[in-house]
């Protein structure tokens, strides 16, 4: 059985998934009188204990349903039962479930969990509605490290990413790296190739500039790929949501498979060529001048549809995409001030 779903890792008890929920209040006894404390949670997939009848495994480790409880980690609000213990369910240190999953892959009529999907935590018993807390499933606790693979000769590996600000738990704040965290679509260009314009924000990112000047905020096609000056052995994918994806650095004619991000990058003379194995698109990615970072130049899939990225004097001035319309972006002192969305006609698949 396949170890994703829909593009995300599917959770078992060896996958390493962690859900950080967030901190809830507790009763603790200090004197003269009980304190109100709030107390962060962790759910470990390593800790199930109770599966579905007809049970499924995937590398002899079985795999979590809707349903499935855990215990969960301590301390955690360990020494507040005497007075009164957190102030929801009433209870010390309990059960956590799996309270989400896929539906298009089901064990004994339970969907499937993976990343992102939402546990509960701190039940008096695992079969309860009440609990205190709420968390997501992230890989690895969201440190963001995935396996390297080396995919042949001429070949180099993956080595890691940055963790998914978008696993927020409480918004604004981001479980995996606790920035300050917000997001918003402006516009889409439907096609063949559906592209969207979106607006993030990361108190992580303050002291990057991009298209919208300093302060945390990018846009989603401010892609690029290069290789640190400081680091010449890691090349850098920034990826569409702002995340950081790192490979070894790479020669002419070289490749690297990132496997946590199913990933390849491919160099040759002029750039390189990024394939998203999970969404079957390449993108293609040159420098705007000789030394500056490959920019993302063009979006394929395999049926000759295609979103064009143009540039002057290094700066992102239209998107074309895949059915022929247009985004026009105008920029005044280094940033972008408009974005204009423009009509077109489809151009025939090369």
């Amino acid at each position: 059985m396949a170890t994703t779903l829909g593009g995300k890792k599917i959770v078992t008890k060896a996958s390493g998934h962690k859900a950080p929920c967030i901190p809830a209040v507790s009763l603790f006894p200090p004197q003269p009188a009980p304190v109100p404390t709030p107390i962060p949670f962790i759910v470990q997939s390593s800790k199930a204990k109770k599966f579905s009848k007809k049970c499924l495994k995937i590398n002899d480790a079985e795999v979590v349903v809707k349903g499935t409880t855990f215990d969960v980690e301590s301390p955690g609000n360990t020494g507040s039962q005497s007075t009164g213990a957190d102030l929801i369910s009433h209870v010390e240190v309990k059960e956590a479930t799996a309270d989400e999953g896929d539906g298009r892959v089901q064990i004994d009529s339970q969907p499937v969990a993976t990343t992102t999907h939402r546990v509960r935590a701190n039940m008096p018993t695992g079969a309860s509605s009440m609990h205190q807390a709420n968390g997501f499933w992230i890989e690895g606790g969201g440190l963001g490290m995935g396996p390297s693979t080396k995919t042949g000769r001429g070949s180099k590996s993956g080595s890691a990413s940055d963790p998914n600000d978008a696993l927020s738990i409480s918004d604004p704040v981001a479980v995996s790296s606790g920035a300050v965290v917000d997001r918003a679509r402006d516009l889409s260009l439907i096609g063949p190739i559906a592209f969207a314009l979106d607006r993030r924000y990361s108190s992580a990112a303050a002291r990057r500039v991009g298209l919208l000047g300093a302060g945390g905020f990018r846009l989603s096609v401010e892609a690029f790929v290069h290789v640190d000056p400081e680091n010449p052995a890691v090349c850098e994918y920034q990826a569409p949501d702002g995340r950081r994806i790192w490979f070894d650095a790479l020669g002419d004619g070289e490749q690297g498979f990132h496997r946590r991000e199913r990933l390849r990058l491919e160099r040759d003379g002029n750039g390189y060529t990024l394939h998203a194995l999970d969404e079957r698109q390449s993108r293609l990615f040159t420098p705007t001048k000789k030394g500056g970072p490959a920019v993302l130049r063009e979006i394929r899939d395999g049926y000759g549809n295609t979103v064009h990225f143009e540039y002057q004097d290094g700066a992102l001035v239209r998107v074309v995409g895949a059915a022929g319309r247009a985004l026009r972006f105008s920029h005044e002192h280094g940033r972008v001030v408009r974005v204009e969305l423009l009509g077109g006609t489809r151009s025939s698949p090369r």
